[in-house]
């Protein structure tokens, strides 16, 4: 089973797209094949929130990329650029997609 996970991260307008650019470099790292299988990111209409939208290959894939030094690194980038904490909206295990 895969695992999606929906995050909404609260910015500052004028760092929205910073924030963005760091959630999309990730895909060298802490979002990266093969625990990453893909991500999303998406700024509300005002830009004071960004939400990734997360599809991990496994629950085993996230937990091992969340305890990664580049996980520490995202992490500490994203706080950064955020306006607080960010908050896991929807954390649910899903049928594996065709790949």
């Amino acid at each position: 089973m895969s695992l999606l996970e929906i995050v909404r991260i609260p910015v500052a307008p004028d760092s929205a797209d910073a924030l963005v650019a760091v959630i999309l470099d990730a895909e060298h790292g802490y979002l990266a094949p093969p625990y990453c299988v893909r991500r999303e990111v998406f700024q509300s209409a005002d830009r004071d929130h960004v939400v990734a939208v997360i599809l991990w290959a496994s629950e085993d894939a996230h937990e091992t990329a969340a305890n990664s030094e580049v996980a520490r690194t995202f992490f500490g980038l994203v706080t950064r650029n955020a306006n607080g904490d960010p908050r896991i909206e929807s954390l649910v295990s899903t049928p594996d997609p065709a790949r």
